[in-house]
């Protein structure tokens, strides 16, 4: 049997029960007709999903990847691969400062 596993967004990792990458999404998995699989979806910046899938005939099965809170936002994981600290490193200087 093929299952086609979809993600929205597509590019989600899928994983099996023992953390073994199978793909990406879209990814059609073959599976014995009567045969049961766990699989996991996983993005960067979303929350995994985890699915049953059953093979008891051709299906699509599409899951939906909710963004993760938690998870920094691409702008705030640049700068943080850049070294950032979140303080300005920008200085005003005052030209009439005699010190």
């Amino acid at each position: 049997m093929t299952v086609e596993l979809q993600s929205i967004p597509s590019g989600a990792e899928i994983l099996d029960a023992r953390a073994a990458r199978l793909g990406v999404t879209p990814f059609e998995l073959v599976l014995p007709a009567g045969s049961a699989r766990h699989v996991r979806f996983q993005k960067a910046g979303f929350r995994p999903v985890e699915r049953r899938v059953d093979a008891v005939g051709d299906t699509t099965i599409a899951v939906r990847l909710d963004a993760d809170a938690r998870a920094p936002r691409p702008r705030e994981r640049a700068a943080r691969a850049r070294g950032a600290t979140g303080v300005s490193s920008s200085a005003t200087i005052d030209p009439f400062d005699d010190r």
